[in-house]
């Protein structure tokens, strides 16, 4: 009986850090800023953590449901290769990990004062099924501004091509007017 809850215990200590490894979008959100999001590739091994979160190189340790990061500058800028850029605690929830931590300047490596962030971890959009698609889209709202807060018209993968239209910079298109400005389709 001991051996079998032992098994048991093993085994659910790793299905969590199976669940760890590969491709996330990091969604990291500063007080009074814009969110600003990443590419994170995690591997485990064990209850070590390795990995990169954009250009930054990631380290760290999982503990259940927890992962404790710590990310640094990996890129070829010479006196900056390592420097510390941010700490992260995340804990698992129903749509992948979210926490906070402290990121320097965005997280991009750049040195100065470290901030207060809160991070969220989900997986990617997954390619639909049988190839690239062609979508036709009739916009309805449009944006006078670019923003990571703006939500997507339509998520799109790679070979997907997207019919629509756009008003010029006064606001019009082939039947209707809006109000003038560089109005924008989408985001995709």
């Amino acid at each position: 009986m001991k051996n079998t809850i032992w098994i048991l215990f093993v085994a659910a200590g790793l299905s969590t850090a199976a669940d760890i490894q590969g491709d996330w979008i990091a969604e990291v959100s500063a007080k009074g800023a814009e969110p600003q999001y990443a590419r994170v590739k995690l591997h485990i091994e064990g209850t070590s953590i390795t990995g990169t979160w954009n250009q930054l190189a990631v380290t760290g340790t999982a503990s259940r449901d927890h992962l404790n990061l710590s990310l640094s500058n990996s890129g070829p800028n010479g006196p900056r290769n390592g420097t510390p850029a941010g700490t992260l605690v995340v804990t698992e929830n129903s749509t992948g990990f979210s926490g906070e931590g402290r990121m320097s300047v965005g997280g991009r490596g750049a040195g100065g004062p470290e901030n207060p962030v809160a991070i969220k971890l989900t997986r990617p959009a997954v390619h639909p099924p049988g190839g690239p698609r062609t979508l036709d889209y009739e916009p309805g709202v449009f944006y006078g501004y670019y923003s990571a807060a703006n939500p997507p018209a339509l998520r799109i993968f790679p070979g997907d091509t997207i019919r629509t239209r756009t008003f010029d910079a006064s606001g019009r298109d082939n039947d209707r007017r809006a109000a003038g400005g560089n109005l924008e389709t989408g985001p995709f």
